[in-house]
């Protein structure tokens, strides 16, 4: 039987868990080893430069990138660790979450989805600044510089590497991200 994204998504989300953006942020304090990737394409990518230790691998890559019996030229060493916490973010949840299962599926032990992806994390941002927990400016600034953050994130990441998803999934060795 043939499954729609949406059926993709549920089935994902019925097996991994899925994370708030304050519980995500709760856990990376707790385990500064987290790791965390951003499943968008390379063009898209926002979480990298908002979390942490993020890293990008678009969904397409990601179970080649994770898979530690194809050629050290095609893997995320970052990756090797099964039972290193992950946390996988995108635009809105749904990729994250069928990234997440990918990873479940390949025998990592601590995998999570951030619900609702960068973009409630954007709002997240908006709601601490309503709270008095964060100065307008300085959301003002993390969104304002965010893609500079990104490319120097990326840039400083994996040059050299070539394991930045470009164009249709193919590794760029000079990510273009904006």
């Amino acid at each position: 039987m043939a499954l729609t994204f949406r059926e993709m998504v549920q089935q994902a989300q019925a097996v991994v868990p899925g994370l708030k953006p304050e519980e995500a942020r709760e856990k990376s304090r707790r385990q500064p080893d987290t790791l965390v990737i951003d499943v968008q394409d390379a063009v898209d990518a926002g979480a990298c430069g908002l979390i942490p230790g993020g890293i990008n691998i678009s969904l397409g890559m990601l179970p080649i990138r994770a898979d530690m019996e194809l050629p050290e030229q095609l893997r995320a060493p970052e990756l090797h660790d099964r039972a290193r916490p992950v946390m996988v973010t995108c635009g809105a949840g749904g990729q994250a979450a069928i990234g997440a299962h990918l990873l479940k599926q390949m025998g990592f032990t601590d995998v999570a989805y951030i619900d609702g992806g960068t973009a409630d994390v954007e709002a997240a941002l908006q709601k601490a600044v309503s709270a008095g927990k964060m100065s307008e400016t300085r959301a003002t600034a993390i969104e304002q510089h965010l893609p500079a953050r990104i490319d120097r994130f990326v840039t400083r990441t994996f040059a050299g590497h070539g394991r930045v998803d470009g164009p249709n999934g193919a590794p760029s060795a000079s990510p273009n991200v904006s």
